[in-house]
């Protein structure tokens, strides 16, 4: 019926023994491809942070979306089914890689152990074309999950940022994020560039989701599509001389109101301090007297420095006041008097 069972059949008829025979070659040399070694930057990162990785089945039940809350009209509910399943509960291919890992620290949660910090790198299925001909949607995904007395939001964002950094993953910010039913709408963001596309979500998984699976502690976790994070990735190190003249540096607190995210606060200092801003960096976040109900400070530390001169005292405090001024017009923010 093919091409190739007719030279079988030949080849059989002529005799294998008067083919020719080649050697093959022994100096060909292998390597990985770029998303293999980025894998490996990625989980070698991970361990060095005290993350272990986990693997779990791919099959799936489809009552994990309902577990996760995931919602009714997501394309996260367009399951592969298989046609002969071992049973309900590994009925469907998954397309998300958090039910897994819940699974994973109730386990160990039930057999007390205190702190637990986990990843799995692995495939996610949808099938957005509902069967027929067209494969499904087959994507690597990256899960972190920890719980802990000293785990929080912060340290899983860490945890994440670290990740990044080792794969060259540069521009992307961390946002608020409040409408993830499978996340506490308080402790959740997202990760997006500036085009707005997100890569990933981070945060405290929503107390009702635990409560299903039968761990009475907070959890935190992040599910980042690691296929799109490749995309963003560049191992290629540059070198930069060490600056030779001083940097100059300034600090402010400005006061405003609580719903002001300190990201965008970020994003308008940077849009209006010029070529010669080098660095901001935020180093405080009150809440308390004397600040009102409803309002918080905001500290943060910009540095300046010229790449072929010293800069000037009055040079900078123009610069400074400008970024104070743009804060004041579009946030509302004034400057914390102590």
């Amino acid at each position: 019926s093919i091409e190739e069972d007719y030279v079988e059949e030949i080849s059989r008829m002529y005799g294998y023994d008067k083919l020719p025979v080649a050697i093959p070659r022994n100096n060909t040399v292998s390597r990985l491809t770029v998303k293999q070694e980025l894998r490996n930057l990625a989980k070698t990162a991970l361990l060095g942070l005290g993350v272990s990785e986990i693997q779990t089945f791919s099959f799936v039940s489809p009552k994990s979306a309902d577990k996760v809350r995931i919602p009714k009209d997501s394309d996260k509910r367009r399951f592969v089914k298989l046609i002969n399943p071992l049973g309900e509960d590994t009925s469907v291919m998954r397309t998300v890689l958090l039910p897994n890992m819940l699974s994973v620290l109730y386990t160990n949660f039930s057999r007390s152990i205190e702190a637990v910090r986990f990843f799995e790198l692995g495939n996610t299925f949808i099938d957005l074309h509902e069967g027929g001909d067209v494969l499904p949607v087959e994507r690597d995904m990256l899960c972190i999950a920890c719980y802990g007395k000293d785990e929080s939001f912060y340290t899983l964002k860490g945890i994440v940022e670290e990740t990044l950094c080792a794969m060259g993953v540069k521009g992307l910010m961390f946002r608020a994020e409040t409408q993830d039913p499978s996340f506490h709408p308080g402790r959740c963001a997202v990760l997006k560039n500036k085009d707005g596309e997100v890569f990933g979500t981070v945060g405290q998984v929503y107390p009702d989701v635990t409560e299903d699976y039968g761990i009475d502690c907070e959890v935190y976790a992040a599910e980042l599509d690691f296929d799109r994070l490749c995309g963003l990735a560049s191992t290629e190190k540059k070198y930069t001389p060490l600056p030779k003249y001083p940097a100059m540096v300034r600090d402010f607190a400005m006061v405003v109101e609580e719903r002001i995210q300190v990201g965008d606060l970020q994003d308008a200092i940077e849009a209006h301090a010029g070529e010669l801003l080098e660095s901001v960096k935020l180093f405080d976040v009150y809440r308390g007297a004397p600040m009102l109900p409803g309002f918080k400070s905001v500290a943060f530390s910009l540095t300046y420095r010229a790449k072929d001169r010293t800069l000037k005292e009055a040079e900078v405090n123009d610069i400074n006041a400008e970024v104070l001024a743009a804060l004041k017009k579009e946030y509302n923010a004034v400057l914390r008097e102590i």
